[in-house]
This record gives structure tokens, C-alpha cells and sequence, in this order.
């Protein structure tokens, strides 16, 4: 059961790193790349349960790890005891990967919470001015978001460009981006020993992008003031990265594009049914996990006693 559900998980999360979605709705989008990043959590934790609990009942495992050292060394070390290490491994794995998540975060918030308090300087529509040559706009925080601004913003970007910027950021808060951004770090932590976890929370960023470019520009802010700012802040060195959304980020000139109302590649009309079913995958082996890890606790129960070295 457990392989037949992870080669669902596995087609799952695959499936959008074939497809280019540019062309799709932000919002189809979103949903599709969120499903995907919990669909690679999932498929971790799924493995995790099977090696913990299904795995050392099983021939192979007995077959694997029945030896001793004793025999040869003068230690009370044995197969079974290394086997059961090992079967550990994703769970620590998990373990530190969240934890570095979580510390970074508290670092993070502390770091930024000290701008905004050393800064002690308000600018345009309630932002948080700080220091710095380059083009910056950025939302941070969790509960109370704001919206940070560099002086080389303040310096470079005319009248109407700030204010398109200004509200895209807003459209951040007001989307509550956030939250998305928070539970895929969540499953990319998770999901750390996978390969392409980061690129999919990359694609989520662009679209989460997308999505307050759309809601400025239905606020009626100059498409070609919005454009203008994009393309001066995506000039900086640094990008940050985490759970802060900056101005700019990648494949800018696809959202110029967008912007400006340039034809696009043609929508594919099964993308809506692409997300429902993601979606639905997801959520039914999220729900599958706990009945999976209850019947591997009753394995473990019902396994018959490791032979002891003699």
C-alpha cells in the first residue's frame, strides 16, 4: 500500500516540473506548485514511517542485519543495533532540516525587526525606510508585516513607479502571501533530501509575484510605472531568500511581459483540472498517513523478538 501511494505522491510532484505554467492563472498556479511541495513532504514522511516502522519487520531487514561483532571484537555492537540506527536517519534528517528552518526564521525576524527599529524613519503609505544604494522593496513579518523601502529606492524610482511598487508589496499583505511562503519552507525542510525542492518553491515565489502584479494593476497603477520598477530592483546583487518577498525575483521580463498585456504562450484549459486533482491527492494521503502509522505500530507490536548474538 505504501509504495502504491508513493508512486502517487511521486507522479504528483513530478508532473509541474514538466509542464511550463507562465502561461496558467497565478492562482491555478499557486495551488498547483503548494500541492506539489506537500505532495514531496508527504512522500519523505511516508518513507520515514515505512523505515521506521514496516521496514525491520521485514526478511530483507532480518537478512541485512543479522551479525555480530563479537565474534571478532571485543564489543556488545550487532547488526540488529546498527539496523535500527539507520532506519532513523530520515527522522533526524527531517529533525535538523526543521530546526535549521526554524532558526533561521527567529534569526531572520530578529535581524529585520532591528532595521525597522534602528531605522525609526516612516516612508510613502506606512513603509519602513532603510538603508542601502540598491533598488529594495520588500514585505517582512508574520503577524504584523511591513513594508520595507532602501533609500536608493526612495532615490531611483520616480512618483508613479514607487507607488506601483508600493502596491504590489501591499497586494503581498493583503493576499496574505505569507502564509503560503511559511508552509512551503515547512515541506521544503521536509522534503530537503529530494532534488528540485527548492526550484519548486522558487516557481511558487514567481507565481505568488504574479499574483499581487495582478492585484496592483486591477488597483489601476500604471502598468508601464510597474514594469519600470521591476526592472530596476531585479538589477541588485543580493536576493533574498526565505520569507521575505522582494521586489524583482526571477524571470522578470515573463512578468514584464504579463504586464504590459504582451501575448502570451496559449493557457492549457486542463490546468484547473490539474490543481483539483493535486489537491485532492494531496489531502487524501495526508489523510492516509495516520492510519498508515498506526498499522506500523501494530507491526512493530506483533514483530517477534531480534535474535540476541549468542
Amino acid at each position: 500500500m505504501i509504495a502504491a501511494l508513493a508512486g502517487l505522491a511521486i507522479a504528483g510532484f513530478a508532473l509541474p516540473h514538466a509542464l511550463r505554467l507562465h502561461g496558467v492563472t497565478p492562482v491555478t498556479a499557486v495551488v498547483i506548485w503548494t500541492s506539489a511541495l506537500a505532495l514531496r513532504a508527504l512522500i519523505v514522511l511516508f518513507a520515514a514511517a515505512w523505515l521506521v516502522l514496516f521496514f525491520p519487520a521485514t526478511h530483507a531487514f532480518t537478512a541485512l542485519t543479522h551479525w555480530c561483532w563479537h565474534h571478532l571484537l571485543e564489543t556488545e555492537v550487532n547488526g540488529h543495533d546498527v539496523g535500527h540506527m539507520t532506519t532513523l536517519v530520515p527522522a533526524i534528517v527531517g529533525i535538523i532540516s526543521l530546526a535549521s528552518l526554524c532558526v533561521g526564521t527567529v534569526r531572520l525576524t530578529r535581524a529585520l525587526h532591528r532595521i525597522g527599529v534602528a531605522s525609526g524613519s516612516h516612508g510613502p503609505s506606512g513603509s519602513v525606510v532603510i538603508g542601502g544604494p540598491e533598488v529594495v522593496l520588500a514585505v517582512a513579518g508574520l503577524r504584523r508585516p511591513r513594508v520595507l523601502v532602501s533609500t536608493g529606492a526612495l532615490l531611483e524610482l520616480d512618483d508613479d513607479e514607487l507607488n506601483a511598487a508600493l502596491a504590489h508589496e501591499r497586494a503581498h499583505i493583503a493576499r496574505r502571501h505569507r502564509f503560503v511562503l511559511v508552509f512551503a519552507e515547512i515541506c521544503r525542510a521536509l522534503a530537503v533530501v529530494l532534488p528540485g525542492s527548492r526550484r519548486a518553491v522558487d516557481e511558487l515565489s514567481f507565481h505568488l509575484e504574479r499574483d499581487a502584479d495582478r492585484w496592483a494593476l486591477a488597483r489601476r497603477v500604471d502598468r508601464h510605472a510597474l514594469a519600470g520598477a521591476l526592472r530596476k530592483a531585479s538589477r541588485r546583487r543580493a536576493r533574498p531568500r526565505g520569507l521575505v518577498m522582494a521586489l524583482g525575483g526571477r524571470d522578470v521580463e515573463d512578468r514584464v511581459e504579463e504586464i504590459l498585456g504582451k501575448p502570451r504562450a496559449r493557457r492549457s484549459p486542463a490546468s484547473g483540472t490539474l490543481a483539483v486533482t493535486m489537491v485532492s491527492l494531496a489531502v487524501g494521503l495526508a489523510l492516509a498517513l495516520p492510519p498508515v502509522v498506526v498499522a506500523g505500530v501494530d507491526v512493530v507490536r506483533d514483530a517477534p523478538a531480534a535474535v540476541d548474538c549468542d
